[in-house]
């Protein structure tokens, strides 16, 4: 019998990039030998031959129209309590750290996602993530495994599929997931000594004009909602930005 927390799902959700999927997450998964039959790809209709012909072989879903929903259509297709781990169409690696300048490659990605949903059963948590910043100094200062209040990066996260926690805006759905997530388990997983190389701001995303002020307005409406779990951050650009609060509880060594 297969073990419950080895066997997971991986799904993409993606939008207007068929070529860059190919290149960048789907690659990854190739080179660390991640099963076609584990990948989906969510996908709007009408690009649907565009990702055929550059994602031919992998299992194509025809899903809707924005963030939220494309996440909750696909906690939908699922089965309920199954193990998904989402990631974006753009991850370009995924690493461990020694020391605090040196990054390894993850040796052993598939069992890197199995240990992730086991810990997150162990725990009885629902989520689990890892660091979300690209700082080999910052993640190796850092507790091993948490279970305390911490950010779960929306790029690369496991959940049980419970489909009870339910998201309305796209600009910060990572943040209210995280909150809902701590609220009903009082806990949730991260992996702190394991990293992605990403990019969050490309052009055309987070830092055009009108995705900042909305997602300035989301995050005062996030602020307002859970002051106790979230505050306002400045970045030094000038982007408004919306910080989870960390709340220790008993972390993990």
């Amino acid at each position: 019998m297969t073990d419950q927390w080895t066997n997971w799902l991986i799904a993409i959700p993606s939008y207007k990039r068929s070529n860059i999927l190919p290149l960048k997450t789907l690659e990854t998964l190739e080179r660390y030998g991640i099963p076609r039959s584990k990948i989906y790809i969510f996908i709007v209709p009408e690009e649907e031959q565009e990702y055929k012909n550059t994602c031919n072989g992998y299992q194509i879903v025809l899903g809707v129209l924005g963030l939220v929903n494309q996440r909750a259509f696909i906690e939908q297709y699922f089965p309920i309590n199954s193990l998904i781990l989402f990631m974006d169409d753009d991850i370009a690696d995924i690493f461990t750290v020694k020391d605090s300048k040196t990054r390894l490659a993850c040796e052993d990605l598939s069992e890197t996602i199995s240990n992730g949903f086991l810990r997150m059963i162990i725990e009885r948590a629902t989520i689990w993530s890892i660091y979300p910043v690209d700082n080999t100094m910052f993640m190796f200062k850092s507790i091993p495994i948490t279970t305390d209040l911490r950010y779960m990066i929306g790029a690369f996260y496991g959940i049980k599929n419970t489909r009870d926690i339910l998201l309305v805006d796209d600009a910060v759905e990572d943040r209210e997931r995280t909150i809902l997530r701590f609220i009903r388990d009082k806990k949730v997983i991260r992996f702190n000594r394991i990293g992605m190389k990403t990019k969050y701001f490309a052009p055309g995303g987070m830092m055009s004009a009108d995705r900042q002020i909305k997602h300035k307005i989301s995050s005062e409406n996030l602020v307002q909602k859970y002051p106790d779990f979230c505050r306002l951050k400045i970045r030094k650009n000038g982007y408004i930005d919306c910080q989870i609060k960390t709340k220790i509880s008993n972390p993990l060594v």
